[in-house]
């Protein structure tokens, strides 16, 4: 079976300066993110990563691109469904050292909130089932 296609890589050199131009950014304490929302709707998101040198060797820096690769994964397969119907960003992510320094789960957490709240939508958490439950 085919596995759906989630996000692809931002890799036009045009639509990469047209991002970081046009684009708005977001921070959080470890991680930054430039997006720009496009005309279409649903997957996949185009994303671009962008590591410093700063940050470290090339295995570094690979490794650090292979972790935030993994972590949009999970976070847009957990909740495929609530991405169908959002419209398409493009998103270039610039993390800190700090980042790669990091837990796993808060990793998850902070890549997770920062893209609902970019995306503007309700992701389904653990937290948010045990609410529902409860009620």
């Amino acid at each position: 079976m085919k596995q759906k296609l989630l996000f692809v890589t931002l890799k036009n050199k045009v639509e990469i300066t047209n991002l970081f131009r046009k684009g708005l950014l977001y921070h959080a304490n470890t991680i930054s993110c430039k997006y720009l929302k496009e005309s279409r709707e649903g997957l996949p998101m185009r994303v671009l990563l962008c590591v410093s040198k700063r940050m470290g060797n090339a295995t570094v820096r690979n490794r650090l691109k292979r972790v935030l690769r993994s972590h949009l994964q999970s976070i847009l397969t957990k909740n495929y469904e609530a991405f169908t119907d959002v419209q398409v960003f493009q998103l270039a992510f610039m993390p800190k050292k700090e980042f790669l320094e990091m837990k796993y789960k808060e990793r998850s957490l902070v890549l997770t909130k920062m893209i609902t709240e970019i995306c503007n939508i309700q992701l389904q958490t653990k937290e948010n089932e045990d609410s529902e439950e409860s009620c």
